[in-house]
């Protein structure tokens, strides 16, 4: 719109690279993280998890890249607050492909011609998608809205992008990579205290169970679904 109203056409940048040393010759680059908590994904290591078998398959590592204090997700190589956003340029532009946020590794992305996945939430993507890519080249995943515009927030309560099925953004890193690999994973509930990184399990008291096998010390015995006192102490 900017450009329409200046009557410009709008160029492809120039970026300046600055080298950084990626200890892998084979890598896709992955940027979780927003400065908008609306636009920042909080299951990323489902994805993670599931796309890294076919990675490692192909010799592909995940490089991490973002601010020294963003959560370092199991499975990548971390760069995180070791990088300039220059040498942030550079690893994009040696990366097979790039997902994660809607942030400015997109943009980057899209001025190299790799291929994309990015989720979007609090603006409409057809007003921030990345510009030099062709539609072939992108997977842009937003969550059902059901109807409902973009709120445009920084914040959200619930946040409408965690809505987003790991097993699709996972299927679109696989499709981008040409990969035979499809998850057959489907995703029907993930809970607020739901976090792949450690275990948290609950039993209704209907017969005892041994914690041990479970790898953990304590279940949460749910009470409220069956009131069994002897169960309980047992």
């Amino acid at each position: 719109q900017y450009a329409v109203n200046c009557g410009v056409k709008i160029g492809r940048p120039d970026i300046y690279e600055v080298f950084f040393p990626v200890s892998s010759e084979r890598y896709v680059s992955f940027h979780p993280t927003s400065k908008y908590e609306s636009k920042s994904y909080d299951h990323w290591q489902i994805v993670i998890d599931l796309i890294l078998p076919a990675l490692k398959k192909r010799g592909i590592d995940i490089v991490q890249i973002g601010a020294k204090n963003e959560k370092p997700y199991i499975g990548c190589l971390h760069t995180q607050g070791l990088t300039s956003i220059n040498q942030a340029a550079y690893i994009i532009k040696n990366s097979i492909m790039n997902f994660g946020a809607d942030s400015f590794s997109a943009h980057f992305a899209s001025s190299y011609n790799k291929k994309i996945v990015a989720l979007y939430a609090n603006n409409n993507i057809n007003n921030c998608k990345p510009y030099w890519s062709a539609a072939k080249d992108c997977f842009l995943l937003e969550p059902d809205r059901g109807g409902k515009k973009p709120n445009y927030s920084e914040k959200e309560n619930p946040k409408t992008i965690n809505s987003i099925k790991p097993e699709l953004i996972a299927n679109a890193v696989l499709s981008l990579l040409e990969a035979e690999e499809k998850i057959s994973l489907k995703t029907h509930f993930i809970g607020d205290k739901y976090d792949p990184t450690t275990k948290f399990i609950e039993i209704v008291p209907n017969g005892l169970v041994d914690p041990k096998p479970f790898g953990v010390d304590t279940f949460n015995i749910r009470m409220d679904l069956t009131f069994n006192q002897e169960i309980l102490f047992r």
